[in-house]
């Protein structure tokens, strides 16, 4: 038989690949969740059967599958599928499981699509290539990726699997200096790699064809291998068995890290969970991307404003002549990227207060918060702090009463704003609740009566926003929460400049006053700002410029979902773990390599 020529092939076997993501979709979206249970579900067998059905139609070739029994005649040509990969997790209600079509030629992989219909972080997420392609194919888009000569470094990333987030220290200390991201499915997983995205995908367990082919095949088409754990190219004379481990991505960053201990992973305990999440979730997928496009804004917007934070509007501009603003490693407190400050940990404790406690808890939270307080973190405003320590001065009080007895009743400071948009998230689609429990929240630390109403209105937005509410709903939902009280009207007076187009006059002289961060976030969400566009604005304004971004960030991204977020930042976020090594260690729960699962959990 001839070599065929690939490239019109290939648009086919994209398009038949997407017909069974739409399947898969439908199968999480399914009333009562997946079917299946354990690393065995319904859907795989059934899109197994679509593939050995359509495949052929395409080019008569032997068939090589996970669910059903092989057909090898001698072709050449060998169709290996893994109808979908990653079952396990899918079962457990973790996105980013996919489907992986190869065709091998002569055991040599010349065409690979992969496809996670439900990806972590890119929502619909199709890569792809044939031979003679002189690029990949992501989402049907040209994509030119050449890791023949990249090197591991900081800013480098290695997916891992989904079980390495359970044992973060060790796998850490293996990738450095490098990251590294915790995602179901190898053969996603080196395809995010092949995509550029990463530069290295590890597996550590006994892998068959159909796990790695597609995988291979990209990982071809970008300058990239795939060798086992010996530092042999996988080859496909046994296809039950072609590797124990292996090591996909830039050349002389596999040949690096094969050479590590990873048997280690097999004898370190697994670190206590962060979160009691309970049975698996399978939510809308819009809802789930809203909620997560909320507390990636939240937390993009923290650690990007970290960045210049203190500065005048006219010393960051005179900075980012020479340093644009972006996320890495430094700033005002030498963090990571993606690292936060005391805004988003605090909002990181009050989302695992919400997850364990299934709702809103005032004393929960309280308990969440003074726990942070004591944990020497780098960053604590005045007005937070004083609250906080009242347990100290009132041991005889339950933990929230101390706190309301110790505070300020006179600051108008953003401390409450900042951390609260989880609430938001957890109650999506009821903004009165969202309110009241916003309310609650605030009178923690900040009981002035203009801090408890900008809470209620932002949260309600929110409420509104990671339910679907369009931009001028949410902003109505703000402003139905609000009564005729002087603080409220307050509060309206800065809602209706900000949807004037009206921007706060000046970020500086009243640096951290609450209706700043107010103002300046519904400003941008009324002028249909995406969030890179808000969240950099926000930081370039000067002043309190990490909260402020964080603010606009969460607003933002409850209304634009997490397809909104710029791409890079969501992987610095995945992979940001400030251990004892790091540049500003942080405690385990302060991390925001969990937010994904984090902002899913909130909806339950």
């Amino acid at each position: 038989m001839q070599k065929q020529d690939l490239s019109e092939l290939l648009d086919k076997v994209i398009a038949l690949v997407e017909t069974a993501g739409e399947r898969l979709i439908e199968e999480w979206q399914r009333d009562g969740g997946p079917r299946g249970m354990d690393d065995k579900a319904e859907i795989d067998e059934e899109l197994e059967v679509f593939f050995q059905e359509e495949l052929p139609e395409l080019l008569e070739a032997d068939f090589w599958g996970e669910e059903t029994l092989p057909h090898l005649s001698g072709n050449p040509y060998c169709w290996v599928v893994d109808p979908h990969d990653g079952t396990r997790d899918f079962l457990y209600g973790l996105p980013g499981s996919s489907i992986s079509v190869a065709l091998l030629y002569h055991q040599v992989p010349v065409l690979g699509v992969i496809y996670a219909p439900i990806s972590p972080d890119r929502g619909k997420d199709c890569i792809a290539w044939a031979e003679g392609l002189p690029y990949l194919l992501r989402n049907r888009e040209p994509l030119k990726v050449n890791l023949s000569k990249r090197e591991l470094g900081r800013d480098s990333i290695i997916f891992l699997s989904a079980a390495a987030a359970k044992k973060p220290y060790v796998n850490a200390e293996l990738c450095e200096p490098a990251r590294f991201i915790a995602m179901p499915s190898i053969a996603y997983r080196l395809a995010r790699v092949a995509a550029g995205d990463g530069i290295c995908g590890v597996s550590l367990v006994g892998l068959s064809a159909h796990d790695v082919a597609g995988g291979h095949a990209l990982l071809r088409g970008a300058g990239g291998i795939l060798v086992d754990q010996q530092g042999y190219e996988i080859n496909y004379q046994d296809m039950d068995r072609v590797s124990t481990h292996c090591f996909g991505g830039a050349p002389d960053a596999c040949a690096e890290l094969l050479q590590r201990p990873w048997n280690q992973v097999y004898s370190t305990p697994t670190t206590s969970p962060r979160r009691s999440i309970g049975s698996p979730t399978f939510p809308r997928i819009t809802l789930m991307q809203r909620a997560q496009g909320c507390l990636a804004g939240l937390l993009a917007g923290d650690n990007l404003g970290a960045q210049v934070e203190f500065m005048s509007a006219a010393r960051i501009a005179l900075r980012c002549e020479t340093q644009p603003l972006i996320m890495e490693d430094g700033g005002a407190w030498n963090i990571q990227a993606g690292q936060p400050t005391d805004d988003g940990e605090l909002a990181l404790a009050l989302a695992r207060s919400l997850v364990s406690s299934g709702t809103y808890n005032v004393e929960a939270a309280a308990k969440a918060y003074v726990e942070w307080v004591h944990s020497s973190p780098f960053d604590v405003g005045n007005t937070i702090r004083q609250a906080l320590l009242g347990p100290l001065r009132h041991p005889d009080l339950s933990v929230a009463e101390a706190c309301r007895l110790a505070a300020s009743p006179n600051s108008q400071a953003n401390g409450a704003l900042m951390r609260v948009a989880p609430i938001g998230i957890a109650a999506y689609g009821r903004p009165d609740l969202a309110a009241a429990w916003a309310r609650q929240d605030a009178l923690l630390t900040h009981p002035h009566p203009v801090c408890l109403e900008a809470n209620a209105a932002y949260a309600a937005a929110i409420a509104a926003g990671v339910q679907g509410y369009t931009r001028k709903e949410m902003f109505e939902a703000a402003m139905d929460v609000l009564d005729h009280s002087p603080s409220a009207e307050i509060v309206k007076e800065c809602l209706l400049s900000a949807e004037d187009g009206y921007m706060p006059e000046d970020y500086m002289e009243h640096m951290g006053w609450v209706l700043i961060a107010l103002q300046n976030a519904f400003c941008h969400l009324m002028a249909g700002h995406g969030v890179e566009k808000a969240v950099v604005e926000s930081a370039l304004q000067g002043g309190d410029t990490d909260t402020n971004a964080c603010i606009t960030g969460a607003l933002i991204g409850a209304a634009d979902g997490i397809k909104g977020i710029n791409k890079n930042w969501l992987l610095h976020l995945q992979a940001c773990r400030p251990h004892k090594d790091s540049l500003t260690p942080r405690p385990l729960c302060y991390w925001p390599d969990d937010f994904l699962k984090l902002s899913k959990a909130l909806l339950a």
